[in-house]
């Protein structure tokens, strides 16, 4: 989800196929081959169909418009992420640990955290799938919507309301997308912990284990 060219690496082996995300899955695709293989628009075309063959995916045109999806994503001057060096610092996780207890919120709300910094622009403005940040984490869409409530109550993200971005629910490609601001200070510069490869687990058991200099001086 950070390091997209992982993303498109493990699609293209079968890892982390999920038929709530055809429509981001072929995107990424769709920019790899586009940006980084150098092909044409019919060839990333057959490329896409064939990976869909390969993984008995079937794409259907009135949900799913490859070309449409294909001419976006050439259109898209963003550079597919790749090997980003995304650094948290232990200030923005106290962020975190002052608003919630739960594990599972925290995962979430560290999750989104890394996403802001890789994706959101200087406001902390960042647009996300919200079916693809469930794949990551590995949970329902519905779980991930009551963690994302109490991530707004509490004042961690603030849902935008930017025109064209208004439906959180697009019907023609059956995704679910959002607009959303990071509302706690970020730290450019400072960083006590990296998440690699797309590793949020490890991320999330070292960032608040316990002992972690997160919680160091803290209460």
């Amino acid at each position: 989800m950070i390091d997209e060219r992982l993303v498109v690496l493990d699609l293209l082996d079968g890892v982390g196929i999920n038929k709530n995300c055809i429509y981001g899955h072929c995107y990424l695709l769709a920019k790899y081959y586009l940006r980084v293989e150098g092909l044409n628009e019919l060839d990333t075309r057959k490329k896409i169909f064939g990976w869909a063959a390969k993984n008995k995916l079937y794409l259907n045109t009135d949900e799913i418009n490859v070309n449409q999806i294909i001419y976006k994503a050439q259109q898209d001057k963003t550079p597919l992420r790749e090997k980003p060096i995304l650094g948290i610092s232990d200030a923005e996780l106290r962020q975190i640990i002052l608003r919630f207890n739960k594990k599972k919120t925290r995962r979430i709300a560290l999750a989104i955290l890394c996403y802001a910094k890789a994706a959101g622009d200087k406001d902390g403005n960042f647009n996300i799938s919200i079916s693809g940040l469930a794949n990551w984490l590995h949970c329902s869409s519905s779980s991930l919507y009551e963690h994302i409530n109490t991530l707004k109550e509490y004042r961690f993200i603030e849902k935008q309301a930017k025109e064209g971005q208004r439906k959180s629910w697009n019907k023609k490609t059956k995704s679910q997308q959002g607009a959303y601001r990071i509302l706690i200070p970020l730290s450019e510069d400072a960083a006590d912990h990296y998440l690699f490869s797309n590793d949020i687990d490890t991320l999330n058991e070292e960032c608040f284990a316990s002992g972690s200099s997160a919680f160091k001086d803290l209460f």
